[in-house]
């Protein structure tokens, strides 16, 4: 019986429950370091890079407002092995 109390997620057959529904249901959070990733596949895309970076960071606010974040950002192919990887920024939310 569905009463809608905790959010799950359907994974195939499966109905999996995200850490946040369990912390939101305890009334607790977790205070573990948040690690965002941005990734475009090509440096003339920056625009769409800082626009991920702004959704994931609001996104980050809103649901652990005082926990840690290190946002990571990458641009340039996927397939280079050898690509330099970026921290933007480690921060107090």
């Amino acid at each position: 019986m569905k009463i809608g109390k905790i959010q799950a997620v359907r994974v195939a057959i499966q109905a999996r429950i995200p850490r946040s529904e369990i912390e939101r249901s305890l009334g607790k959070t977790d205070e573990r370091l948040l690690v965002l990733y941005a990734c475009v596949s090509g440096h003339d895309q920056r625009p769409d890079l800082l626009r991920q970076m702004q959704r994931l960071e609001s996104r980050a606010k809103a649901e652990r407002p005082t926990g840690e974040v290190l946002m990571l950002s990458d641009s340039g192919s996927g397939f280079a092995l050898q690509k330099k990887k970026t921290i933007v920024a480690r921060q107090k939310a």
